[in-house]
């Protein structure tokens, strides 16, 4: 369930400022970060809401 003060689920204009979308997979997004110290860092993010990887239902597990 979404929650509104999540940044990930809401994907408002405070995430479109520090990411960038790259592609949505069929249960996850995947964001690549607009700071590149760490060049390549990028973000997996379940299309959901969840705060632990347990939370998932096992069709939806990497």
């Amino acid at each position: 369930m979404p929650l509104p003060d999540c940044l990930y689920c809401r994907r408002d204009q405070r995430l479109h400022d520090v990411m960038i979308p790259i592609t949505s997979l069929q249960v996850f997004l995947l964001d690549l970060f607009k700071e590149q110290t760490h060049r390549g860092r990028c973000l997996v993010a379940y299309q959901g809401h969840v705060n632990k990887l347990f939370e998932l239902a096992a069709p939806e597990l990497p």
